[in-house]
């Protein structure tokens, strides 16, 4: 089954990459607001060559709103309540809010939530029984992101040197020292 992730876009990129880069979606809709309006098109930028990227802008705070807007979404892209999952991590909590009663009323549908703590990615995905969220997977997820994809992320635009030499900032060193093609972190 092809899996259409929702994911609500905060101030923070990377709770929503991971699961994306670990569940590998077909398809993924962009839940943003005007002042993460950027970390969507970011993030936009990294996913489209391995999923069909689809975007909503919403009011931060409306939760009606905010809830009618993906749901009009979510039926003109035609995606079925059983490839739905709602990544609940990012955004605002009214945006979460909206998406939960939205996950809820479209039956068959799930959610996830990503734990970074401790130096580890938590995995946890929901689904509903009964009208009551139930957990359904709770894994740690591997490294699933390349230095460029962190750097894609938080950055606009950014230069690789290719002769060390020639980089005097610490910061810069690290990620030089770091910057193997095949290597993946970890972000906690």
């Amino acid at each position: 089954m092809s899996k259409k992730m929702v994911a609500l876009i905060g101030e923070q990129p990377v709770p929503n990459l991971l699961p994306i880069r670990h569940d590998q979606p077909s398809d993924v809709l962009l839940v943003w607001t005007t002042r993460t309006k950027q970390v969507a098109e970011r993030l936009a930028n990294l996913l489209k060559r391995d999923a069909a990227v689809f975007e909503c802008e919403v009011d931060p705070y409306d939760i009606t709103a905010i809830y009618q807007e993906l749901h009009q979404k979510i039926t003109t892209l035609g995606w079925p309540p059983a490839e739905l999952v709602f990544n609940l991590t990012g955004g605002t909590k009214t945006m979460a809010f909206a998406a939960y009663q939205l996950a809820l009323d479209k039956v068959g549908c799930q959610f996830l939530y990503l734990e970074s703590e401790g130096g580890k990615s938590r995995l946890r995905q929901y689904g509903f029984e009964n009208s009551l969220a139930t957990l359904e997977r709770d894994e740690i997820i591997p490294a699933a992101i390349k230095l460029a994809d962190y750097l894609g992320a938080y950055l606009d635009a950014y230069t690789c040197h290719r002769d060390a030499a020639k980089i005097k900032e610490p910061f810069e060193q690290i990620l030089f020292a770091a910057r193997t093609p095949d290597r993946l972190i970890r972000l906690s």
